[in-house]
């Protein structure tokens, strides 16, 4: 499957012009099939269906040693969000994560309900830092 040509040709889709955008969706379906898939696959991709798929590689891909920034280390226990968040360590962090978990810290002050997918996401930055939950 070509994505590198698919990722060019979805920012064709905020096409002001519907001619454009019909071509756009037209010649992604033409990717897709001759990369032997379907639009279904293109959801699961832009949906992580696969470990990697938000970092551009094909399924079954793996990190090449030298993209590896984690260094292994024993993984932190924790009992809750909080306190996970107490315990990251910055730097290992985009600037976008440092923003959510300064966020979740504020609402933590306020409220310890936080929606599924803020959820997910403080447990795959958890995951990131070698935090994990105690059984």
């Amino acid at each position: 499957m070509d994505w590198n040509r698919i990722s060019r040709l979805v920012p064709m889709l905020s096409s002001d012009k519907q001619g454009e955008v019909i071509a756009a969706v037209n010649a992604i379906g033409r990717v897709l099939v001759a990369g032997g898939g379907n639009w279904h696959d293109l959801a699961k991709r832009v949906d992580g269906g696969f470990p990697g798929a938000a970092y551009g590689r094909e399924e079954g891909e793996t990190k090449r040693h030298s993209q590896t920034k984690q260094q292994y280390r024993p993984a932190t226990k924790v009992r809750t969000f909080e306190e996970a968040l107490d315990r990251l360590k910055y730097q290992d962090l985009s600037k976008w994560e440092r923003e959510f978990c300064d966020s979740m810290r504020k609402r933590f002050a306020v409220s310890p309900h936080i929606s599924m997918k803020q959820q997910d996401v403080l447990e795959k930055i958890m995951k990131k830092c070698g935090i994990e939950f105690e059984d």
